[in-house]
């Protein structure tokens, strides 16, 4: 019960700052799980995703991005095409174990079934996580691809 009250304070959050801001106009939201996330680590059970294609901007949002900067944080599209889309996004200076480090977040989405391969680095350290899940994809845009019915022969 906990994390879909939580879930929901996430969504509510993001698309309440989407819409103040004016930054994502009809949104694609990506409903991500890594496989191995968790609510007490760097990699969260849930993170969502406002993107605008046409715009290429997107806001990010979990239970880290909340406790460091309040509420969704803007990335970058690292690249994107018919199949995948790429996601990338900093936060900084965040305390790991004795030190501080910007983690360095990157979500790759398989567009026709929404798996997802995610990657967390901390420059500070010399490994990096990788991590498998899934997304599902929620908005208008989204709804388009069921196609177009005109009325015109």
């Amino acid at each position: 019960m906990e994390f879909i009250m939580r879930s929901n304070r996430l969504a509510l959050a993001t698309l309440l700052t989407m819409a103040a801001t004016g930054a994502v106009a009809q949104p694609m939201v990506y409903d991500c799980a890594p496989s191995s996330g968790a609510d007490d680590s760097i990699i969260q059970s849930h993170i969502l995703i406002a993107h605008d294609p046409d715009a290429g901007a997107f806001l990010v949002n979990d239970g880290v991005i909340m406790s460091v900067y309040g509420g969704p944080i803007k990335g970058v599209v690292a690249a994107e095409s018919k199949e995948w889309v790429t996601f990338s996004w900093r936060i900084e200076r965040i305390k790991l174990g004795s030190i501080r480090s910007n983690l360095d977040y990157r979500i790759k989405v398989h567009k026709p079934d929404g798996r997802l391969a995610f990657t967390v680095m901390a420059p500070s350290f010399s490994n990096q996580i990788d991590d498998v899940g899934h997304c599902t994809v929620k908005g208008a845009k989204a709804s388009k691809k069921s196609g177009k019915k005109s009325g015109k022969k």
